[in-house]
């Protein structure tokens, strides 16, 4: 009996320092400098050296960073993230608006060394169901490799 209720409470401890760690090392994984390697959007691949995408996480901030007609440009958005499903899910607000009609809402997941990212149309109102974009789900596809400093 003693031997038993030793192991429940070693379960327990156990268990909650795994869910403390988990939620706690989540977020800190996707912080930092991330370039694409791969981007879709409507089901058609686009060529990541035109567009150079890079992509800033900094706490609960997003910012990318992208060449287009031969000039950079740059978004920031507050990231609001749930790591409690599996892929995370996200909103993006920009900073520049607090319309609910610009907000992007999507997934991630951290395959390897490489974040896969799906992301809806702005206002859309909900995240893609997975790591596709078809003409049809008119969502975008990104995949990402941390930047080395």
């Amino acid at each position: 009996m003693r031997n038993s209720i030793t192991l429940i409470l070693v379960c327990g401890l156990l268990q909650a320092m795994f869910s403390q760690n988990a939620q706690a090392f989540g977020p800190k994984e996707i912080q930092g400098k991330w370039q694409a390697v791969s981007m879709e959007t409507g089901g058609k691949s686009l060529d990541t050296d035109i567009y150079q995408l890079e992509m800033v996480i900094e706490k609960q901030k997003m910012k990318l960073i992208y060449i287009q007609d031969d000039f950079a440009h740059s978004k920031s958005s507050n990231l609001e993230l749930d790591d409690s499903s599996d892929p995370w899910s996200f909103i993006l607000k920009p900073i520049s608006s607090e319309k609910k009609s610009g907000w992007v809402y999507g997934i991630l997941k951290l395959k390897g060394k490489k974040l896969h990212i799906a992301t809806s149309q702005p206002g859309e109102g909900r995240a893609p169901e997975d790591f596709k974009s078809t003409a049809q789900n008119k969502a975008d596809y990104m995949v990402f490799e941390r930047i080395k400093d």
